[in-house]
């Protein structure tokens, strides 16, 4: 199991938790959110608003966020649906097309894994589901490895195939990308990870639903790394307000490791790759960048905070096959810069 991304001793964990460095795991260890079946329903069909609707699918809320617009993963760790597959060699990904209509192949052979800050090179969104075991559920989280029961890839092997499996699993069936006739990365190792709106606001009280913190990062460190989160963007961010979305993204000027400047907005929620509770990601879609606190479980359905969804791209309001790319930061390293 490699392990990537430890920093200094960050001052968010000086806050007065333990130090620690904070370590982000590259394969988790099984640790399903509490997933209960049925709420994340993030498929871009029945209930999402099609792309540059305002209103993202649905129904489902987020375990204690908000989910204003996007269908928002369950608390209890089970997300609906999914389409990732495996983007080891190459994944097809949706190229920056503002209403998710355009696709293009791009083939990344990046891990990003790496050491300190530095966090390795871009690649198309996917989450890790190589441990997420045949049994995973509600029942049986111990099988699900911070993921959500639609990633089991031994039950849904195609996520074209429904609309809703079963309790909690809604895949792509009538989505954007299946229209489109979007190949997904979608196996037993790695599943595609799409835009799907907003649904995690912006805030200090967040819980990690899914009780799976990244390797390094105990209860008290993500609790303070959820403060430092908020402060940064509230009190150093510059809020633009973002129509489509109804609401502020908040946007920071954040140094990367090689000194290239950029402007993200900053985002609470879904995880990526390998992530769980705790765990941080820079994602880009076309010249756009979101920072992202990991609060819940890792999904194909990537909601991002309010405000921050539109950001990175206008119609990112639900029903689009928008796929970004990802890759992992180090958190002291983003927080070192404002705090």
């Amino acid at each position: 199991m490699q392990t990537v991304g430890s920093g200094n001793v960050p001052k968010y964990v000086r806050l007065g938790v333990l130090s620690c460095t904070l370590v982000l795991m590259g394969c988790g260890s099984p640790e399903s959110g509490d997933s209960t079946p049925g709420e994340d329903s993030d498929s871009s069909d029945d209930t999402a608003a099609s792309e540059g609707s305002s209103s993202s699918q649905g129904s489902s809320a987020s375990e204690g966020e908000s989910d204003s617009t996007g269908t928002s993963e369950g608390s209890d760790g089970t997300t609906a649906s999914g389409n990732s597959s495996d983007c080891t060699e190459t994944a097809t990904s949706t190229s920056g097309s503002s209403d998710g209509t355009e696709t293009a192949t791009s083939n990344s052979g990046g891990t990003g894994e790496s050491t300190g800050g530095m966090s390795g090179d871009f690649e198309p969104c996917t989450i890790d589901v190589s441990k997420v075991g045949p049994t995973c559920s509600g029942s049986d989280p111990s099988s699900c490895d911070g993921a959500d029961i639609a990633m089991n890839f031994a039950l849904w092997p195609d996520p074209y195939e429904c609309y809703v499996c079963a309790p909690g699993v809604t895949l792509l069936k009538g989505s954007a990308c299946e229209t489109q006739g979007v190949e997904l990365v979608w196996n037993a190792t790695k599943e595609q990870c799409i835009l799907n709106g907003q649904g995690y606001p912006i805030e200090n009280a967040h819980a990690c639903s899914s009780s799976h913190y990244a390797d390094g990062v105990s209860p008290g460190d993500f609790k303070a790394l959820l403060e430092s989160w908020y402060t940064i963007a509230v009190d150093k961010g510059e809020k633009v307000f973002q129509p489509n979305a109804g609401a502020d993204a908040y946007i920071v000027d954040l140094t990367l490791e090689g000194g290239e400047k950029i402007k993200a907005a900053m985002s609470m929620g879904h995880g990526v790759l390998d992530g769980k509770c705790g765990a941080t990601f820079l994602i880009k879609h076309g010249d756009r960048y979101v920072l992202v606190l990991q609060t819940d479980i890792r999904a194909w359905s990537l909601e991002l905070s309010p405000g921050a969804n539109t950001w990175l791209d206008p119609s990112n309001v639900g029903g689009t096959c928008i796929i970004p790319e990802v890759r992992k930061i180090d958190a002291s390293f983003v927080v070192d810069q404002f705090l």
